[in-house]
């Protein structure tokens, strides 16, 4: 933990997540832009304390943040996309406000830091979103078999020479 960068991040925190909230209300992630300005900012400025509180003192608390959105949302129908555009922005944002905000031969240390923070949020949300399309699939295949097997029918096929009834 760095009390330096959790500092820095602190004092940019609204910044934060303001560029993430108007970059989610863009035409390329329509489940937020649906939901309107208030309620990405309030969703925004969460994502943005899970990750303070994850630099102050808990690591995987990001992760495990990330996890319980992806479950939430994926059940809405969000889209992979959707949800990594967020933490892209996070990521992009949080690298300008610590080049700016630190001496140069920080930079690696820092950005490291972040970069693993939320790198592993990354990771463990596509882990996440295939685990999800593997079950769906699963689920997709086995309720085909159930339809084949209900489409057979109960009656046995005619028998050569049997047509009485037509």
């Amino acid at each position: 933990m760095s009390r330096a960068l959790y500092s820095l991040m602190i004092q940019h925190r609204t910044e934060l997540a303001s560029a993430v909230a108007q970059r989610l209300m863009g035409s390329d992630v329509p489940h937020y832009r649906e939901l309107g300005p208030s309620v990405v900012q309030d969703r925004s400025t969460r994502l943005v304390h899970a990750l303070l509180e994850s630099l102050a003192n808990l690591p995987s608390s990001f992760v495990d943040y990330i996890l319980l959105i992806a479950g939430e949302r994926m059940g809405q129908g969000y889209f992979l996309k959707e949800m990594q555009v967020a933490l892209s922005v996070l990521e992009e944002r949080s690298w300008q406000i610590v080049v700016a905000g630190f001496r140069c031969e920080e930079h690696a240390d820092q950005l490291a830091r972040l970069t693993s923070t939320i790198g592993a949020a990354k990771d463990a949300l596509a882990r996440a979103y295939l685990e999800r399309k593997r079950q769906a699939e699963a689920r997709v295949a086995l309720l085909e078999q159930q339809l084949q097997v209900l489409s057979r029918g109960t009656d046995a096929p005619p028998v050569d020479g049997d047509e009485e009834g037509l």
